[in-house]
């Protein structure tokens, strides 16, 4: 993975930042105008800069890129959903196993359907820092069995196993509930992971890179492969 998404998922761990690992990234030179794009363009400006704040980094950046974090700090701190994800009040529909299956099948439905992925609308960290939220501040035994029976009885492995699978590869995320969660859920065939399906047409294509790769991928479109069409 290119050194910018590193820095770009790092600086996203606003949680449990690792000051040593942002320090290592920013010696590496990266280019940092690409960094704070992918950053504005997932609309994480708010929790980069709350990251780099709260390891004391905030000096370690140029002028431009502080004060343009900053100023989306700013603006979304006007927002309450923004809020409760800083100061740790949390909504508690993220404790919710109902409601984190129904976010999951939104997710996995924008990231796999070629219609969102042409507008760069499928995926979005904004999105996943739900998950890791969860992940670090609620999953536990008793929400992992919640969770398990849930998934179990709506047949939704494959939605729930994407996400969470994928939460835990961009934030590499250490929980070993989330662990277990998806060693149960993992469905019997995973080829549909790397799977973009256009159901008007009833098309299917497939890609090969790395999720990490792909998920910062510019140029997805052009990245497929047409596979066959899907059965009637």
């Amino acid at each position: 993975m290119k050194k910018e998404y590193k820095l770009v998922l790092e600086l996203c761990k606003f949680i449990n930042p690792d000051r040593e690992k942002i320090i290592s990234l920013l010696r590496q030179d990266p280019d940092m105008s690409a960094v704070l794009g992918h950053i504005l363009y997932n609309r994480a400006g708010l929790f980069a800069y709350c990251t780099l704040e709260k390891c004391d980094l905030l000096f370690r950046v140029s002028h431009e890129f502080r004060e343009t974090l900053k100023s989306a700090y700013e603006s979304e701190c006007v927002k309450p959903s923004s809020l409760n994800f800083i100061n740790d009040e949390l909504q508690s529909d993220l404790n919710n196993p109902d409601y984190i299956i129904h976010l999951c099948t939104r997710m996995y439905k924008k990231a796999v359907t070629l219609s969102w992925m042409i507008t760069g609308r499928d995926l979005s960290l904004r999105e996943f820092f739900n998950i890791y939220v969860l992940v670090n501040k609620w999953l536990n035994d008793d929400l992992y069995k919640e969770l398990k029976y849930r998934v179990y009885e709506f047949k939704l492995h494959k939605e729930c196993y994407y996400v969470f699978l994928h939460a835990k590869e961009l934030f590499d995320i250490k929980n070993k509930f989330l662990d277990k969660l998806i060693i149960a859920i993992k469905p019997s065939q995973t080829t549909y992971l790397k799977e973009i399906v256009n159901p008007v047409e009833n098309k299917k294509y497939r890609y090969n890179e790395p999720f990490t790769e792909w998920f910062f991928d510019n140029g997805r479109k052009k990245k497929l492969c047409k596979t066959s069409s899907n059965s009637t």
